[in-house]
């Protein structure tokens, strides 16, 4: 019996160190993906209202 919860266990937590994995790379090839897909030369924008933001913000 021991030895069954000592397998479940692992197995768990092989599954989850599994999933955590694939979601940092799916995290990663979306990040990728949409850094390639920005048109060049087109600045970053920004939503906020801060003064010191619209100073750093570059408009093309």
């Amino acid at each position: 019996m021991k030895n069954v919860k000592r397998a479940q266990r692992q197995t768990l937590e092989h599954e989850i160190i599994t999933a955590v994995v694939m979601l940092y790379l799916m995290i990663a090839v979306v990040m990728i993906v949409v850094h390639y897909i920005q048109p060049e030369r087109q600045g970053t924008m920004t939503s906020s209202v801060s003064p010191s933001h619209r100073e750093q913000s570059v408009h093309y």
